[in-house]
């Protein structure tokens, strides 16, 4: 599919709004304004979503009440125009890029955008993808790379998660590709050492890693092993991401861990936005906190997608 860029940018506050702008690939661009009253509800509802007691209608709720904040006025006509365009073509759809300045509104789950006109969310539709972009001064390097894919399955020991079930459901996603696509497991005992020799002796494209994340003093990390005993390793996103400071080929992170694209208070303190900040072209995380079951399921249909689908290699689609 061919799909136009709808660019919607938050910018910070002036007075009793933020400022947005929205800007469509082909049908220009519309300036508006959000306001803080209109997200009241969502900040307090956003906070049940850690519980995981929610059902559709409170995603539709808080998805409903996002969408109504962000498209209103002459940025919801311009959405609403690129999405008439779609409609005319079976062969096309809206790429949705979030640019979220303020930390406080980055924090709130856009990805549940909900258009009750469509009945939809727009993170489940090929229709509109939706993907968050954050403003860096350099360049983004290319997706695209030559075969075979070569993936790096991280995954350290004493998690507690079913680990074993979720890289099964992985292998099976991609069998019959072996010509085009190669994984590597790196389980057990992973200390930061380890995946710095595997990134030393082997060119990966693709780093899928399968444990916990969390926040240590508002700062990101991931849970790896100790060189000493059986204690947990707690590295730090900015750590996490200087393994791939001088490695041009890594295109794609996978972090199946809970919060790994969680941000505090302070900008690009979450495991995912320091990766984007470092260069790697595409990183999928998880904002709360997710079951192990759906962490499994996710893998699953994400790799059966990337891989074998109809648009396979286009990550968004897969997501």
């Amino acid at each position: 599919m061919k799909y136009y860029d709808f660019d919607v940018w938050i910018g910070g506050q002036t007075g009793d709004h933020y400022e947005t702008r929205a800007r469509s690939e082909s049908m220009g661009e519309n300036q508006g304004r959000l306001l803080p009253a209109a997200l009241d509800q969502t900040y307090a509802a956003a906070e049940k979503l850690s519980s995981g007691d929610v059902d559709d209608a409170f995603l539709k709720q808080v998805g409903g009440s996002l969408f109504t904040a962000l498209f209103d006025g002459a940025i919801g006509v311009l959405y609403h125009q690129a999405l008439g365009q779609v409609y005319a073509d079976d062969s096309a759809g809206v790429r949705i890029r979030l640019r979220i300045e303020p930390p406080e509104l980055a924090a709130l789950p856009w990805e549940l955008l909900y258009d009750s006109g469509r009945d939809c969310f727009l993170a489940t539709s090929t229709e509109t993808l939706l993907t968050r972009y954050i403003e860096l001064p350099k360049p983004i390097r290319e997706l695209q790379t030559s075969l075979p894919i070569r993936i790096l399955a991280i995954i350290p020991g004493g998690s507690g998660l079913d680990t074993t079930q979720e890289m099964r459901t992985i292998q099976d996603a991609v069998t019959g590709l072996q010509n085009t696509l190669e994984i590597k497991v790196l389980e057990g005992k992973v200390t930061s050492d380890d995946i710095s020799r595997q990134l030393v002796d082997h060119q990966f494209h693709i780093i899928h890693f399968i444990g916990h994340g969390g926040f240590l003093k508002e700062k990101g990390c991931l849970v790896l092993n100790s060189e000493q005993g059986d204690e947990p390793d707690l590295i730090s996103a900015k750590e996490f991401s200087y393994f791939f400071q001088n490695y041009p080929c890594m295109k794609l992170v996978v972090l199946n861990s809970c919060s790994g694209a969680q941000s505090s208070t302070r900008s690009l303190t979450g495991v995912a936005q320091e990766l984007v900040a470092m260069g790697i072209p595409a990183v999928v995380a998880m904002r709360k906190k997710i079951t192990d079951e759906g962490a499994k399921l996710f893998a699953e249909n994400f790799y059966l997608n990337l891989c074998r689908g109809n648009e396979q290699g286009r990550v968004d689609i897969a997501v």
